[in-house]
């Protein structure tokens, strides 16, 4: 039970750190879940399927049924790069949060390393 809790926490902390990605990103979803959300931060920051799956204490199908239903969601084709396409989203973002061009900086349980 301390481990969903835990979970939630760090979710809400990760939602939090970069809200304008969130807020443009929920505006122009507003279906995605919170998880999805979370992964769309992670896919921002470059980390593949596996490297989510083990932050999120799931397994790698898991995240990759999230990216499908992301995919289904944001109306992409096969050939787009969902990975590229959170990136691009939080390029036109002014308000400077977090920075997504640096090196991974994301700590193993999740938490942003000097945050």
């Amino acid at each position: 039970m301390k481990q969903i809790s835990t979970h939630s926490s760090m979710t809400n902390r990760l939602l939090h750190r970069q809200p304008t990605f969130v807020r443009v990103l929920h505006e122009r979803v507003p279906a995605l879940t919170r998880q999805e959300l979370l992964i769309c931060l992670f896919l921002r920051e470059g980390l593949a399927s596996g490297e989510i799956a083990s932050k999120l204490h799931c397994s790698v199908r898991t995240v990759e049924n999230h990216r499908y239903n992301i995919r289904k969601k944001l109306r992409l084709s096969p050939s787009e790069d969902l990975s590229l396409m959170m990136i691009l989203m939080s390029a036109g973002d002014e308000s400077g949060d977090a920075d997504h061009t640096s090196d991974n900086h994301w700590t193993e349980d999740g938490s942003e390393k000097g945050g």
